[in-house]
């Protein structure tokens, strides 16, 4: 019965996983992470059509899915230009609308500063009911679908079927329409490093163009940094190759880039604009801990006992367990943590803990077994001060005490400092919301 009851309060405390559907036709939702403050994905739908104009609703949805106002100001441009009104503060909803709506939309708070970009898809009008737009002066040609077909297949004969993970590198694969080969990974982070390629027929040119990289905080690994541009030379054999950025991609906050192809026998170039967010990784996170400490470092007093026909004082010496008690906690992730995509090496860190009512008396450290990024075992020692009589004092323990004032103590780390310590660790965003 105990057993089921512990299981079910587990249960209950843990939170549950949100499953965002999908926004329909003509809408662009923009999902907040739990505390309201960012935004975590953006879900676009295609544009709908009405008199060659295409239009998106956008509105702020909870990690659940559902509908919120908007908790702050943002704005809206496409390849420099601003979209239509701001979805301000308070407000449900907006209307983009434009000429073109497809392509990466970048959504900006009102300093200007970046906060999410949204690939919408291409609106086929004659999917949709409508007229095929005419092309317009300059925009390049569609690829054929055969070029694209073979690309497929190439990479289906080399068993590709996905883009190839080998530890934290990642190879993205393109088509020669610029389109990604497969579906973007669900769960890419800035501890990834990203290769750009895209397949291509031989005579083919491409071009990679990074226009948002930002650096990835704490680490400098070539080819991460801001603006990168590079171009490749021609293939000069083979039906189809592969096209390769030269160099890796290691992000922070969004990475925005152009996939641009010309293929043989035509000056102009394909081009793709492709915007992945990717999610944060933390190498340290604080969490609540609440602890069984099996230390018991000696505390000194004065106590009264009966002498003759009155009393004395005495000095007493309590070496009990330290006991249950509240800690604040710092993990170290060796490697990394994405709290997004949780891997079994994540479930081994290190902590740091003090105790809010012994500051500067001591520490606890040892081992963070976590299972998810919201809760973990603490396993480790608690490192107490214990309280011993000052210098000079011929008394101890158990002895009569007739000098005035209080008892003259230190505190010093010794063998009695050292003790056990067993205890359970949530993290703060998890404890921020059972307490709301």
């Amino acid at each position: 019965m105990t057993l089921r009851l512990c299981l079910g309060l587990v249960l209950l405390m843990w939170p549950a996983k949100s499953w965002a559907q999908e926004p329909g036709a003509g809408r662009m939702t923009l999902q907040l992470d739990a505390s309201a403050s960012r935004v975590e994905q953006c879900r676009p739908a295609k544009p709908e059509l009405d008199e060659n104009q295409q239009s998106l609703v956008v509105a702020f949805s909870a990690p659940n899915g559902a509908a919120v106002k908007a908790p702050f100001t943002v704005r809206f441009s496409r390849a420099g230009q601003a979209l239509g009104s701001a979805l301000e503060k308070g407000k449900a909803s907006v209307l983009l609308s434009a000429a073109d709506l497809s392509g990466a939309i970048q959504i900006t708070a009102e300093d200007g500063r970046e906060i999410a970009s949204c690939d919408v898809p291409k609106l086929d009008h004659a999917a949709d009911g409508g007229a095929p737009a005419a092309a317009s002066a300059g925009e390049p040609p569609a690829v054929d679908a055969s070029i694209v077909a073979a690309a497929r297949a190439y990479l289906a004969d080399k068993h590709i079927t996905d883009h190839p993970r080998a530890g934290r590198r990642i190879t993205l694969y393109h088509l020669p329409d610029g389109h990604p080969a497969f579906p973007i990974p669900a769960h890419l982070s800035e501890a990834d490093r990203l290769r750009l390629v895209v397949v291509a027929p031989a005579g083919a040119r491409a071009e990679f163009a990074v226009t948002s990289c930002e650096d990835v905080p704490g680490f400098r690994i070539a080819g991460s940094f801001a603006a990168a541009r590079s171009r490749v030379g021609l293939l000069q054999s083979g039906e189809l190759q592969e096209i390769a950025h030269d160099v890796e991609l290691s992000c922070s906050g969004t990475l925005s880039y152009e996939v641009r192809v010309g293929l043989a026998g035509g000056p102009a170039l394909v081009s793709r604009a492709i915007a992945i967010r990717l999610e944060p990784v933390y190498r340290f996170s604080w969490g609540i801990a609440l602890v069984f400490d099996f230390g018991a470092p000696p505390r000194l007093g004065l106590g009264d006992r009966p002498s003759g026909d009155g009393s004395e004082k005495f000095i007493t010496r309590d070496s009990s367990l330290s006991g249950v008690r509240p800690l604040i906690s710092l993990t170290f992730h060796p490697w990394a943590a994405n709290p997004r995509n949780w891997r079994l090496c994540n479930a081994f860190n290190l902590f740091l803990a003090l105790d809010p009512t012994r500051m500067t008396e001591g520490f606890a450290a040892g081992l963070n077994l976590k299972p998810a990024a919201e809760i973990g075992l603490l396993v480790g020692l608690s490192v107490f001060q214990s309280q011993k009589l000052a210098d000079g004092v011929s008394e101890r323990p158990g002895d009569s005490w007739s000098a005035s004032g209080g008892l003259p103590t230190k505190k010093v780390f010794d063998k009695d400092s050292l003790g056990l310590l067993l205890g359970v660790e949530v993290s703060l965003e998890l404890l921020t919301s059972l307490l709301r």
